[in-house]
């Protein structure tokens, strides 16, 4: 993940947020003081949200099983 990727948000993550939106642009890498690497700065519904570099690893998990879904041809 890079900035400037359009990413879906997940649903946990939108609850928190309170977001209508189902994915979100990447903006900006923001540096963290303690010992996690980074966190993403997200412009999603006129905002600007912030996540943990978590993110990514829900984002790679809802991309592939709404591809293994689709493989399967299981509605969603």
């Amino acid at each position: 993940m890079q900035v400037g990727d359009l990413i879906p948000l997940p649903q946990g993550f939108r609850q928190h947020w309170g977001l209508t939106s189902l994915y979100g642009l990447l903006v900006e890498k923001l540096p963290r003081t303690d010992y996690l690497q980074f966190d993403w700065k997200i412009f999603v519904d006129n905002r600007y949200v912030t996540a943990g570099r978590q993110i990514e690893d829900a984002c790679f998990l809802e991309d592939y099983l709404t591809k293994e879904k689709n493989k399967n041809n299981i509605p969603s």
